[in-house]
């Protein structure tokens, strides 16, 4: 197994006064609870995403991640927001299945565990493998500036932010991808009393595509024990960040800002053991 490092230099004492004027900030501005939030992916040029599903039950600290096939792990961290006002939290996990073929016979099967995650993907090749280019997302939510709406010398319980459970982009849990779908549709399709040859054709055509695991969580709160043929660990920039503050009667703040992984690898793994990724010093 080979392990290698590009970890960045860090300033811890950077990181602190980061922190403390952040927490100034947030004692003038009030409690913020986020009300909504939705994270998109969007794959990488020449990569398409086959399969997603979005988590926010993890519970913080360790973790673990398994795959048959290579795994990026995409740590989000940041010095723009305090703990529950970011788009990623220590309670949540999105998962990209990409392949570089739009239409492709795998099946990927997710199963979430408050501390593991689990991605089988059926039909992968066996070995020899490449990362693509890794993807991106588009985060968008809204905090709830609660304390304005109140009258004065009157208070009332804080609102519970909405909680959006673990799902798959389908209704059922392992739900085939439409790529496949579409595939049992075409086999079923006659023409003359003879099977067309699309199915088949397909088919040989997925022997030639790859596919990659993609898991986005929050870097700050959780060690990852990773086992997958190959691992790499790559850390967030935000960019294109935007704040628009409603007034009353809504008190809300809209946000957005797109997550990017555009800096080299901080760890790179390959081998049958697994590999410990310790989470980011943020404080």
């Amino acid at each position: 197994a080979t392990v290698q490092h590009n970890s960045p230099a860090f300033n811890p004492a950077m990181k602190i006064l980061q922190k403390a004027v952040a927490c100034v900030l947030f004692l003038q501005s009030g409690f913020e609870g986020v009300q909504s939030k939705e994270i998109k992916g969007k794959a990488s040029s020449g990569n398409f995403i086959i399969h997603e599903e979005y988590y926010d039950e993890l519970s913080y600290g360790d973790i673990s991640v398994s795959s048959n096939v290579p795994v990026t792990i995409q740590r989000y961290s940041d010095d723009e927001f305090l703990d529950g006002e970011q788009p990623v939290g220590s309670n949540v996990a999105k998962v990209l299945v990409t392949s570089d073929c739009a239409a492709t016979t795998f099946i990927p099967q997710v199963t979430w565990g408050p501390d593991s995650v689990q991605v089988f993907v059926q039909g992968a090749p066996p070995n020899n493998i490449p990362y693509f280019q890794t993807s991106s997302y588009h985060a968008e939510w809204s905090e709830d500036k609660y304390w304005c709406r109140q009258p004065a010398n009157t208070y009332e319980p804080v609102p519970t932010p909405t909680r959006l459970k673990g799902h798959a982009t389908s209704s059922l849990k392992y739900a085939l991808p439409s790529s496949v779908m579409s595939l049992l549709q075409r086999i079923t399709r006659t023409n003359d009393g003879r099977k067309t040859n699309e199915a088949r054709d397909l088919l040989l055509l997925s022997n030639a595509c790859n596919v990659n695991v993609e898991v986005l969580l929050d870097g700050c709160s959780h060690d990852v024990g990773v086992t997958a043929p190959m691992v790499r660990v790559i850390d967030a920039t935000l960019v294109n960040t935007q704040r628009q503050e409603i007034p009353q009667p809504e008190c809300i703040t809209e946000c957005e800002t797109d997550i990017m992984f555009t800096g080299e690898p901080v760890l790179v793994f390959e081998g049958t053991d697994s590999l410990d990724v310790p989470s980011v010093d943020c404080f």
